[in-house]
């Protein structure tokens, strides 16, 4: 995953005012997610089952 963030702050409701520095910020984050999943589904009996599963 690639995100990318900027925000900016200025000194009065108008895009065209100073930016105020201790309120400016860029990010730039990189995320990597593996991941797996295996599960089962067992019959005791006729009445009770157990599902479970792990990730």
């Amino acid at each position: 995953m690639h995100f990318e963030n900027t925000v900016q702050s200025f000194t009065d409701a108008a895009i065209f005012g100073d930016a105020v520095s201790n309120f400016t910020l860029s990010a730039l984050m990189y995320e990597k997610v593996n991941a797996a999943y295996i599960s089962g589904d067992w019959n005791i009996s006729d009445r009770l089952m157990v599902k479970g599963g792990v990730r």
